[in-house]
């Protein structure tokens, strides 16, 4: 009952108004509290009765798809059920659907890890932390599977997912599961044949995971990859992906990349690179802080000098004027001139391997005749900085392509010489200050004079060959 619910018609004597006011306000506090009592029951019990009807819900949903995987329910008491679940009372159809439900995930265990190529077991063989001889021989056992499965009866997808378990066991700190992995690697590419080019990113990317190695027989491994790789798919689209691993860390692993470029520019025609965008791409190494980087680059650069048909060597000259103008890498234009004029190119051995050109000699040996001149100094002692590093010449090799001319080296460059610091000279007295500011211009004028000199020569030799 409710305040309004009494009759308004009655109008106490004046002596009852302050027992009449009393008890009309004790009877609205005692309504409010229970409409507020109501409420708090409502809101506690609302979200529970949709969480019950969501359950049952899921319930019933459970139970169809029950039914749908395996037929009838299996039978199952009253009370097992009100134990499994907590003393929660379900009818039999839905007690039955959460016990088959619950116990369906840890029934199913996959007994092939790569359909038809690694079982379970190879699987944690292959992977087996405490023993290396399991891993060794887990990999042996890998490659007499591969070399006797049908690769075009297996699913494209066991492909893939097999080519992606590889880098797990090129991480193994043991060699003759990294070098065995290369061997199979090498195995898939010659099994795959002319269905190489549907993988091939995936398996470029596996075998960049092996540069880097300081052993022979590792390195001949993963370059007879990248040589059997070219040979299905475009040289310079394998090279696309390569390049950009030569601003890694590792200094192995520039050289080897350099070294993957050379090969592969030894082995098919010219027309199947991009020359020009190599050389951009290429020459920041030229001033690599690592000799052996170095070394490879101008290697590197006598076979793109080569490729180049006379008249059409301005990308090559353009790309070392940029790295010798940003990176203070002055002399670096006379000692690619004295690495061309050598005219003799690097060659591949019978297993595929690089072979330089320029021999440096080695610590403590004696140097003979051949063994001298700025390329060889270059390479000893040329280096400054690490080609890594080098985000202003890659602006320019961005702006150069783009225009899609090759231009000249003539041709107005967007930098200029690096200026003396401010601080050379600061310490002199001021009545020498115009003597050395003097003597150091004439300095910095003969410099420039004699490298636009080297340059206008290489200019002129390489359009009169």
């Amino acid at each position: 009952m409710f305040v309004e619910d009494f009759p308004r018609t009655f109008h106490p004597s004046p002596c009852d108004n302050d027992a009449d006011d009393a008890a009309w306000r004790s009877l609205e506090q005692r309504v409010t509290m229970e409409a507020l009592s109501l409420r708090l029951v409502f809101a506690i019990l609302l979200p529970r009765c949709v969480s019950i009807l969501v359950c049952c819900a899921c319930v019933r949903a459970c139970v169809r798809l029950d039914k749908h995987w395996s037929g009838s329910p299996s039978p199952t008491t009253h009370n097992e059920i009100t134990n499994q679940r907590g003393g929660i009372l379900l009818s039999s159809e839905d007690c039955a659907c959460f016990t088959r439900f619950s116990n369906l995930t840890p029934s199913i265990k996959p007994s092939i890890m790569i359909p038809g190529l690694i079982s379970q077991e190879l699987h944690e063989q292959l992977l087996d932390p405490k023993n290396y001889q399991n891993r060794t021989n887990g990999v042996e056992e890998l490659k007499h599977i591969l070399s006797e499965v049908d690769i075009k009866s297996l699913p494209s997808d066991s492909i893939e997912d097999f080519i992606n378990f590889l880098p797990r066991l090129l991480d193994d700190s043991n060699f003759k599961v990294l070098y065995s992995t290369l061997q199979v690697l090498n195995l898939l590419i010659e099994k795959l044949d002319m269905n190489t080019d549907k993988y091939f990113k995936q398996l470029v990317l596996v075998a960049l995971k092996a540069l880097g190695d300081t052993r022979a027989i590792t390195r001949t491994e993963y370059m007879n990859v990248f040589r059997q790789l070219m040979k299905t798919v475009a040289p310079q689209q394998v090279l696309d992906l390569v390049i950009c691993n030569l601003k890694h860390k590792n200094s192995r692993v520039r050289e080897d990349v350099l070294n993957i470029i050379m090969a592969a520019m030894l082995t098919h025609p010219r027309k199947a690179f991009n020359i020009p965008k190599l050389c951009f791409e290429v020459a920041p190494c030229l001033a690599d802080s690592k000799r052996k980087v170095r070394h490879a680059t101008l290697e590197l650069f006598a076979v793109f000098d080569y490729c180049l048909d006379k008249g059409k060597k301005e990308p090559l000259m353009k790309a070392v004027d940029v790295v010798e103008l940003n990176e203070d890498a002055e002399g670096l234009m006379i000692a690619v001139q004295a690495r061309r004029a050598r005219h003799v190119l690097p060659k591949l051995s019978s297993e595929g391997m690089v072979e330089y050109g320029l021999v440096v000699p080695k610590p403590g040996q004696r140097s003979l005749s051949s063994s001298s001149g700025a390329d060889l100094d270059w390479v000893m002692n040329g280096g400054r900085i690490s080609s890594g590093r080098s985000h202003r010449t890659e602006l320019d090799c961005g702006r150069f392509h783009s225009n899609g001319s090759l231009g000249s080296l003539t041709d107005d460059l967007p930098l200029q010489r690096r200026i003396v610091s401010a601080g050379k000279g600061k310490n002199k007295l001021p009545w020498e200050m115009s003597s050395f500011s003097s003597s150091h211009d004439q300095n910095d004028h003969w410099k420039i004079s004699q490298s636009y000199a080297c340059k206008t020569c290489l200019i002129y030799s390489c359009n009169v060959d």
